[in-house]
């Protein structure tokens, strides 16, 4: 069974993205399954249910049970918390001092409960995002195929700004924080730091297996997604199902059984054409402090995108 791997920042699209791809390749989008799985019991899939009361999940929590006995709600949560914290880079380093039998399990349990995920699909998508799952993903038995979506940075930390300007709390590695007004331009230098970092290490991981590795630009692809699609199935080998067109973008695409990621529409419905209009306008000192620390990292990623997918567009 195929395995994509999405990676991207927060605020780049790759929900949307995890879903136009089920559908073009016939693949079961699963959204965020680190966040999702790391708050088991209590997440709840777009269909409204808690994962352990929805059908789709419940056989995949099952094999867990029968298989490597991880039974009551305890063990379960502990199993996916465990995946969770291999999940970030900052913190992925202790796999490494996790003995050989135990890493070998845990590979295991996640190999099967991804493949009863899909059951009935071509294939699976993650769009958990970090790094560090991407790589232990590509790495192990799964086997993961990657696609870095990155964005615009000064488009991602305006969206940052925005968020935090309303008052709202703003999510930075699984934590909420309240950012005060008079602290927004060292958001903005935090956000053009890391997605420096972030991105350029995605590039330079993704150069490791670079026939599983496809990098598609936020804007490129909301422009035309029909062949940045056509470009990724080239890119990574993967049929596109044959009844996905051109026109099945001027429809908005059904929405399955995902966990995690952004909250849907509560008719489980997402426009591409609606979800490319999320552009704001952003102040000028974040497009400076943007400008002055990713414009080396842009150079790289854009170079990354032109030969892994759009010189395979049509």
């Amino acid at each position: 069974m195929e395995f994509l791997y999405i990676v991207g920042r927060g605020h780049s699209g790759t929900t949307v993205l995890d879903i136009v791809l089920g559908k073009a390749f016939g693949f079961r989008s699963c959204g965020e399954l680190v966040s999702g799985l790391s708050r088991y019991p209590s997440q709840k899939c777009t269909c409204g249910k808690l994962m352990q009361d929805c059908e789709t999940w419940s056989a995949s929590l099952d094999i867990l049970e029968n298989k490597y006995s991880i039974k009551d709600q305890k063990e379960r949560k502990n199993f996916f918390q465990s995946l969770s914290s291999f999940a970030t880079i900052f913190v992925f380093v202790k796999w490494f001092f996790i003995n050989k039998k135990e890493k070998k399990r845990i590979l295991a349990a996640e190999k099967d409960f991804v493949h009863q995920s899909g059951e009935g699909y071509k294939g699976v998508i993650d769009s958990s995002k970090e790094l560090g799952r991407g790589w232990v993903l590509a790495c192990g038995p799964v086997s993961a195929s990657w696609v870095h979506i990155y964005r615009n940075p000064a488009q991602v930390a305006g969206s940052y700004r925005y968020r935090a300007s309303k008052g709202r709390k703003i999510k930075i590695y699984r934590r909420l924080f309240t950012v005060r007004p008079f602290m927004l331009p060292l958001l903005d230098l935090f956000v053009a730091t890391t997605w420096s970092v972030w991105t350029t290490a995605t590039v330079f991981l993704g150069l490791f297996s670079p026939k599983k590795y496809s990098c598609v630009k936020y804007e490129g692809f909301f422009q035309d997604p029909y062949n940045h699609v056509v470009a990724i199935s080239k890119r990574l080998d993967v049929p596109l199902d044959k009844d996905f067109t051109c026109d099945s973008f001027k429809e908005s695409f059904r929405v399955g059984h995902i966990v995690g990621g952004n909250r849907l529409t509560e008719n489980r419905e997402v426009s591409v054409l609606k979800s490319g209009s999320t552009s704001r306008k952003v102040p000028r000192v974040t497009l400076f402090i943007c400008y002055l620390i990713c414009f080396p990292t842009m150079i790289l990623v854009e170079a990354a995108y032109f030969f892994t997918t759009k010189r395979n567009m049509t």
